[in-house]
């Protein structure tokens, strides 16, 4: 979710951020200051930035340490009341992080976060990646600037121990208005920049580059909103491969559902980038005007599509792209795809004599049938847009990863790119028995189970309903539907799910049945109906994810026939 800004455009918006629809509350640090976080056995959560209420009266926060589970001091930050710092929580297992009294104010040890002025530029960076962006400023200008002359939101990255390389420009015909860059957060836990833009004769643009205690990775947010639909014609143009020459080519895709793993029917392939160029130019120019995609070049006529990304990386579209060499890397990658308003694709093209460009639209168009799968119109797609926005305003989320291999690259959005654990945390799992609400109640009635049961001989399923308690009244048979429900919601692997959940996940409603018949037996075990209600909820907090569910985003899920 993004922080509410001062800025109008984006507190406009705030409130629209994409949320759980079950209830949840950000979650309190206990009175004691132990912050205790547990798994499951379902999946690896982090690392990531999460965040925890904290009363402002409960501890000396001046003088105050947050101790990790291995008892080090973890860099954190408090503010506007709230206690923030990176966490991790690994599959079935339980941490603790302790904030306590300290004799002097121990927020910033260990801490590998730096900011520094560098002539018109900021160096944001850890000891894993770093970012330039432009310093401080808010700028009116006299007269609309071209947009290609006012500074972009991200002025060059870097690998650690490598130089300097990419940056950014806008690609398009509105000129720029009014500029403003500022720093958010200055934390020894997170530091968070804003670069602003308004356009002529109409639009905003905002951009929020983040940089983490010890990630490996920048996250950026956008949001964007030019008052109507737009021809698709405006870009900020990451230089991607400018000071630096990769030989590689990366991608990650999902393979037919947005559900599957990039490590199971979809993989991560490495191609030579030169071969693959020339490839993709060979097939744009053979392709004819009839079946060429829609000429969404960020720059010159000769600009070829050498690939296009999504939020889901699903039905074509790549998950994730990258480009290295022997030993440097970067990789954008595609982070909470439920926080995306009319997802458009990133697309990759090559310049000739200039190299590798990322275009990312800035100004809302329609859905296309190649570049996204399932266009606007298509009486085929799925995709469903935000009735609480405006058709023009649009927002994603990506990581800008360096230094990476293919599976780590991977590995950042499957951990804190799906869900994540500053959300997890938060999902309420326990909670007191309401002895007063009986079982059935679901799927049918006590009416209905007693009629079916006086019944059941003429049933044509009479021996597999015959096997259920709610018929036979036998509580081992209870006991049996229980074990069944939780083998099948504990064999979920939430681990590979890269995007949102795919079609074929409704099936996996039949186990609910067993779950009804289960809670229905009154003697049923009290350590089976715990464990019942607990994967139950985690079951419906994880189906009721904007992240999983991709509803309003403008992701085709699939389309009605599967």
């Amino acid at each position: 979710m993004l922080v509410a800004a001062v800025a109008c455009f984006f507190s406009c918006y705030a409130s629209h951020a994409a949320e759980p629809v079950l209830p949840t509350r950000k979650a309190e640090v206990p009175r004691n200051g132990e912050i205790r976080l547990t798994e499951y056995g379902y999946r690896h959560w982090g690392p990531e930035l999460v965040r925890y209420r904290i009363d402002p009266k409960q501890l000396p926060q001046r003088k105050s340490v947050l101790l990790g589970p291995d008892g080090k001091a973890v860099p954190f930050q408090i503010h506007e009341g709230m206690l923030t710092f990176v966490a991790e929580l690994g599959k079935g297992q339980t941490v603790e992080y302790k904030f306590q009294s300290a004799n002097k104010d121990r927020s910033r040890e260990n801490s590998n976060l730096s900011l520094k002025k560098a002539g018109k530029l900021l160096e944001i960076a850890n000891d894993r990646i770093a970012v330039r962006v432009p310093a401080p400023q808010e700028k009116t200008y006299s007269k609309p600037m071209p947009a290609d002359e006012v500074p972009a939101p991200l002025a060059g990255f870097k690998q650690q121990g490598h130089d300097w390389i990419g940056g950014s420009h806008f690609q398009g015909e509105r000129k720029i208005l009014f500029s403003e860059f500022r720093m958010i957060e200055e934390g020894p836990a997170s530091m968070e920049y804003e670069a602003r833009y308004r356009f002529s004769p109409a639009g905003e643009y905002a951009c929020r580059i983040q940089v983490v205690n010890g990630l490996s990775y920048a996250l950026v947010t956008e949001e964007f909103d030019f008052g109507s639909m737009t021809d698709g014609h405006d870009f900020l143009v990451l230089d991607i491969t400018s000071g630096w020459s990769p030989d590689t080519y990366r991608y990650i895709e999902c393979a037919f559902g947005g559900g599957e793993s990039p490590f199971g029917t979809g993989g991560i392939y490495a191609s030579n980038l030169t071969s693959y160029v020339d490839f993709k130019t060979a097939a744009w120019e053979g392709a004819g005007p009839s079946a060429m995609p829609h000429p969404y070049q960020p720059g010159s006529s000769n600009m070829v599509l050498v690939d296009r990304m999504t939020h889901t990386g699903a039905f074509g579209p790549r998950g994730a792209i990258g480009f290295s060499t022997g030993s440097q890397s970067a990789y954008i990658v595609p982070m909470r795809g439920g926080n995306w308003r009319r997802g458009m694709a990133l697309t990759c093209w090559n310049e000739p004599g200039s190299g590798i460009k990322m275009a990312l639209p800035i100004g809302v168009r329609l859905l296309d049938n190649y570049l996204e799968v399932g266009g606007d119109g298509n009486a085929f797609a799925t995709l469903t847009h935000d009735p609480a926005f405006p058709i023009s305003y649009g927002r994603r989320s990506w990581a800008l990863c360096g230094g990476l291999p293919d599976k780590d690259a991977a590995e950042v959005r499957l951990r804190a790119g799906v869900i994540g654990l500053d959300r997890y945390k938060d999902w309420i799992l326990h909670w007191e028995d309401d002895v007063s609400k009986t079982f059935p109640r679901a799927f049918m009635t006590t009416a209905q189970a007693k009629r079916l049961k006086d019944t059941i001989n003429s049933h044509p399923d009479k021996d597999r309903l015959q096997s259920l308690y709610l018929i036979s009244g036998n509580p081992t048979d209870a006991i049996n539907s229980a074990r069944v429900a939780l083998k099948r919601m504990r064999g979920r692997n939430w681990e590979h799910t890269w995007a949102y959940t795919d079609y074929r996940k409704g099936e996996d409603l039949l186990y609910m049945l067993k779950v009804e018949d289960a809670l229905s037996c009154p003697s049923l075990p009290a350590n089976l109906r715990d464990q019942l209600r607990l994967a139950l909820a985690l079951d419906v907090y994880f189906f009721a994810e904007p992240d999983i569910t991709q509803l309003g985003t403008g992701a085709h899920l699939g389309t009605w026939n599967m």
